[in-house]
Order: C-alpha cells, then sequence, then structure tokens
C-alpha cells in the first residue's frame, strides 16, 4: 500500500499522539517507527497490528484510512458514535450508584447513631 506510512502519520497526528509515545505503545523504538512514518522503512502487518493499540482501531480502518479528507470510513465513525453513546450511559449509571451509596451510607450512620444512643441509655 503505497501511502500507508502517510495514512499512518495522519492517524496518529489525529490521536494527538507524539511519536515517541506511539513508538514506546507499539514497542517499536523510535528511530524504527520515524523511519516507517516518513516512507523510508516498510510497516509489517505485525507493526501494522501493533499501531491498532494506540491509534484504537483495526488494521482495515488504517488501511482504508481518507487521507484526502482526514477521516475514518463510516464504520470507524459507527463504532464510536456507539461507544460515545454507552459511555454516556455508563457515567448516568455511575452517578445513579452514587446517589445510591451515599444514602446508604447516610443511613448506616443513623443507625450506628440510634445504636449507640440506646447503648448509652440503658
Amino acid at each position: 500500500m503505497p501511502k500507508l506510512h502517510l495514512k499512518v502519520k495522519a492517524i496518529r497526528l489525529l490521536r494527538r499522539l507524539t511519536q515517541e509515545r506511539t513508538a514506546e505503545q507499539t514497542y517499536i523504538s523510535l528511530k524504527s517507527y520515524q523511519r516507517k512514518e516518513v516512507g523510508t522503512s516498510p510497516i509489517s502487518d505485525q507493526e501494522l497490528a501493533q499501531l491498532c493499540v494506540p491509534f484504537q482501531c483495526s488494521i482495515d480502518d488504517i488501511r482504508n484510512f481518507d487521507l484526502e479528507n482526514n477521516t475514518f470510513s463510516v464504520s470507524v465513525a459507527v463504532r464510536t458514535a456507539a461507544l460515545e453513546l454507552e459511555n454516556t450511559r455508563l457515567k448516568s449509571e455511575l452517578s445513579y450508584h452514587r446517589q445510591l451509596y451515599d444514602k446508604l451510607f447516610s443511613a448506616y450512620q443513623a443507625i450506628v447513631q440510634l445504636r449507640g444512643k440506646s447503648q448509652g441509655e440503658g
């Protein structure tokens, strides 16, 4: 794939990652990663798979990245939207559980205080 190195660089920048951080997360030396990004060294399938971690996408997403529009394909956008929706739902659920915990803890404290008062009277 002739423009793969350009796609890798574009995705890295889109994800706001440094070359250092990307190299670190993919276990590729910085010098080697830099050569891959400028196109002087080829990107193997294994390295492409390693890039999926920091880029948060699949190998196909990298290969099909639209350089002209600097965007992922529709499938990535749909998955991202679904994850954002799930994240919102989970935040709401977490908020509910925090409120429930606070109420239960307050009830527990009230019971402890009542027991302390009743034992002090007897």
